[in-house]
Parts: structure tokens; C-alpha cells; sequence
């Protein structure tokens, strides 16, 4: 099919159909339907995610302060125009980042830098997760050790950050 003949149906927010409906959008909840999904091949994820199509001008308002939210999600190929309410949808599809180069946050910090460690109370240097001066684990971002956890606690991830400043992070990433 060429590109002039595409269609994806119509738009899972205002119901039109027409040529600027052109954008698929992948929804972090499972499809129904077991073909004409999203997947990820990083994680593993079959191709069961939901996704939608969505017209030029609705896609513009899913954006911003008072973002429209979308209404209905494709029930197989977009094109087949078989659409479904969102809230049919109950089941969570989503990455597992844990398998995902870019959310282990140790690509992202050298191996070789500076920290104050919580517990020797000085700026050291980190080899391989360590304070060279201690030789306890610390988290790169805070400076946490086991000895001198987060004030709220925390706990080691697969990242080599603390649980607190993944957390955080996290949350900044997403924002």
C-alpha cells in the first residue's frame, strides 16, 4: 500500500477520519486483540501493547498544561478501524527497564569520580562502585554506604545508584 492510500482509521480522540490521522501513539496497557500491537525486542515484550491513532491536530493537544486525554486505542491494525474504550483496558503493558542500556544510570557516571562518602565524611574517589579510602559500596550520586544509608533508608539497585537516588532520578527522567 502506498503512502497516499494509508489510513489509520479514525482519530481515538475526536473521531475523525481523514489524512492527518497519521500518528500512532503506544498506551502502556495491554491490547486486547493479539495482533497490532507495540512490543520491544530490548525486553523481551511481545507485540500485545495497545496503541492509538490520533489525528495531527489531537495530537498537538495531548501535549501541554491541559492536555486532552485519549479516548479509545486500536483493537488490532490501526487500519482495520476497529476502535475500543480506553478504560476496557485494564492491564498494565510496559518496559521492563531493568533490561534497558539506558536506564542503568552507571552509563551515565563515570566509574572514576569524585564523591563526599557519608562515611568516611570526605570527598574520595570511586573505583568500581567503592570508596577507595573505606572500601564500602557508595552510591555516586548521594554518597550513601551501608554503614551510612539515606536518612529515609534505602537499598542497592542493579544501576549501582541507591534506591532514593534512582527514585529520584527516575522521576526526573520521566519529567
Amino acid at each position: 500500500m502506498d503512502d497516499e492510500n494509508l489510513s489509520l482509521g479514525k482519530c481515538c480522540i475526536c473521531e475523525q477520519e481523514n489524512k492527518s490521522v497519521r500518528n500512532l501513539i503506544t498506551l502502556h496497557r495491554k491490547s486486547l486483540d493479539e495482533k497490532g500491537g507495540w512490543g520491544c525486542f530490548t525486553c523481551g515484550l511481545p507485540a500485545r501493547g495497545a496503541v492509538a491513532a490520533l489525528c495531527d491536530n489531537c495530537l498537538d493537544k495531548t501535549m501541554g498544561d491541559k492536555a486532552v486525554e485519549i479516548k479509545f486505542a486500536c483493537l488490532g491494525y490501526p487500519g482495520e478501524n476497529r476502535r475500543i474504550e480506553i478504560e476496557k483496558l485494564t492491564e498494565d503493558f510496559d518496559h521492563d527497564m531493568t533490561k534497558h542500556p539506558e536506564e542503568n544510570r552507571m552509563n551515565f557516571i563515570s566509574q572514576h569520580q569524585s564523591v563526599f562518602c557519608q562515611n568516611c565524611q570526605d570527598e574520595v574517589w570511586l573505583v568500581d562502585g567503592q570508596c577507595t579510602t573505606c572500601f564500602e559500596t557508595v552510591c555516586p550520586h548521594c554518597g550513601c554506604t551501608d554503614s551510612e544509608p539515606c536518612v529515609d533508608g534505602c537499598s542497592w539497585m542493579p544501576s549501582g545508584l541507591c534506591s532514593a537516588c534512582e527514585d529520584q532520578l527516575e522521576a526526573e527522567f520521566v519529567e
